[in-house]
């Protein structure tokens, strides 16, 4: 008992170092940041605790409107949210209503921050076994350098892309040294991460997959366990079931089926061989809803999404009826593509991949609030209060500009993540790992390898699944490229003070 309580304590103080720092450079930077989609996660986040609440009958259930038309638009209003739901989860929803009800978003921002500090002080123990202690304070200082304090404080989902990818790196590589707390947290954090977005669902099925292929490769050496293998599938497998659960609640409860915006056409349109197969189809008699639209120029997959200009626009311009039309078109639509111009899907995902592999920066945390505070649709919404529930901005509504613009942030994110990709190649040089591929065996450089390559692919799927899918923009690559740097910084500490194997005897 006394061993556990010093090595429990010196963990902590580099999680509380690594929370200050990211809390520090949000504070400099200016506040937490909110993004159009919060709203939806807050809306679907306090209907969810509600209707628990009504469950539980910890609240009364309010009486439904008696006016036949308030009752129209409540149900109108339900089913709209209900379109989108499946794309927002309202399982994220509830961890920002219950943090943002507590305080404001500085204590979600607390809250996230200290999740990734866990992981990354928990990636240092697992990189640098040897490495004195004040290396961890070091490792969470160049996290804090990262992108990784502008997702902490940002009020979506986002920063838990990083959470998953890391916490199945370190189940997957670091099985054999994790405490069964450790293990039981770190699953429940993947767990929990894949049901706030399906590219999560996505990356860490990839990333299972490598680590079964890896535990048959070492099976000799027992370098990767086939129980970490297991543990990660299961997560994944149990956060598919509660995202499906909760997509299904929306169903038995209201009659409304759980919508998705139909992103792939969007995408598809804008790459180009969605709009050549809409032209080919449409002329064969294919009906699609898109066929009304096709003579826009569709080039622009938020401007298809959400733009209100009818020139531009098509989902946001159609009835509940026609959106959900145009949802149910969406897999439809994406494999008559694929089938009518399979080279020319192909291209276009690996065009996006590479433009978002090369986007560490940050953008989207760093747009003025100043919009949502004086929009006309976004001024009636939740954002304003979450924005000035953190301090007011003045009558003009200009005083919580951010103080680090997006061009700074593409200088000083970049040349960091740069420097981490150095540090990366300098690491695999060194003797330990050196040996390990020559075939020596290492188990600690083995599990070594295994979790830089871990955290190396996750970056890189992560590119590959958001851009394809979704597009290339900054935040998609920026929200998980600081596992890297953290994972640079702590094989930095690992490779400065590993210590070798002992030798065995030679024979006499």
């Amino acid at each position: 008992m006394s061993r556990k309580r010093p090595a429990r304590l010196t963990g902590l103080a580099p999680i509380c170092f690594g929370v200050a720092a990211s809390l520090l450079v949000i504070a400099l930077a200016g506040r937490p940041a909110v993004f159009p989609d919060t709203d939806d996660y807050l809306e679907h986040g306090r209907n969810t605790a509600m209707a628990v609440a009504y469950a539980l009958r910890l609240e009364p259930r309010p009486e439904p409107p008696a006016d036949p038309e308030e009752l129209a638009d409540a149900r109108l209003e339900a089913r709209e949210s209900h379109l989108g739901i499946a794309a927002r989860t309202p399982w994220y929803g509830v961890w920002l209503y219950v943090w943002q009800k507590l305080g404001t978003l500085w204590l979600m921002a607390a809250a996230q921050a200290a999740v990734a500090a866990a992981l990354v002080w928990r990636l240092w123990r697992a990189l640098a076994p040897s490495a004195p202690a004040w290396t961890a304070f070091a490792v969470q200082g160049a996290a804090a350098a990262s992108t990784l304090p502008f997702f902490a404080g940002f009020a979506m989902p986002d920063v838990f892309a990083g959470f998953a990818a890391l916490s199945a790196a370190l189940l997957l590589a670091d099985w054999g040294e994790l405490a069964g707390l450790e293990r039981l947290w770190l699953w429940a954090l993947l767990a929990y991460s894949v049901t706030l977005h399906a590219s999560n669902a996505l990356l860490a099925a990839l990333l299972a997959l490598m680590g079964a292929v890896a535990a048959w490769l070492s099976r000799r050496t027992g370098a990767i366990r086939p129980a970490g293998v297991m543990a990660v599938a299961a997560a994944v497998a149990c956060g598919i079931a509660a995202l499906s659960l909760s997509m299904a609640a929306v169903k038995w409860t209201t009659g409304d089926e759980a919508g998705r915006p139909p992103f792939l056409q969007a995408r598809l349109l804008a790459d180009g061989p969605g709009r050549r197969y809409l032209r080919e189809a449409c002329a064969r008699g294919v009906r699609y809803v898109l066929c009304a639209y096709r003579g826009l120029p569709l080039d622009d997959a938020e401007q298809i999404l959400w733009s209100d200009d009818p020139g531009l626009g098509v989902y946001e311009q159609l009835d509940l009826d026609g959106r959900a039309a145009m949802q149910r078109d969406d897999v439809r639509f994406a494999a008559g593509t694929l089938a009518y111009d399979p080279a020319g899907v192909a291209l276009a995902a690996l065009r996006n991949w590479g433009e978002t592999l090369v986007m560490p920066y940050v953008e989207e945390p760093l747009r003025s609030p100043h919009y949502y505070l004086t929009n006309a649709y976004w001024r009636d919404t939740h954002l304003p209060g979450l924005i000035e529930a953190m301090g007011g901005c003045g009558r003009d509504r200009l005083g919580c500009e951010p103080r680090f613009g997006r061009r700074a942030s593409g200088w000083l994110h970049g040349a960091v993540f740069v420097l981490a990709l150095g540090v990366l190649g300098w690491r695999l040089r060194r003797p330990d790992l050196r040996r390990l591929f020559r075939g020596e065996r290492d188990i600690l450089a083995a599990r070594t390898a295994m979790l830089l390559g871990l955290v190396c692919a996750a970056a890189v799927l992560n590119a590959l699944i958001c851009g394809a899918l979704s597009g290339p923009f900054p935040r998609y690559q920026a929200r998980i490229a600081w596992i890297v740097v953290a994972a640079a910084a702590a094989a930095l500490a690992g490779g400065l003070t590993h210590k070798p194997p002992p030798r065995p005897p030679s024979p006499a």
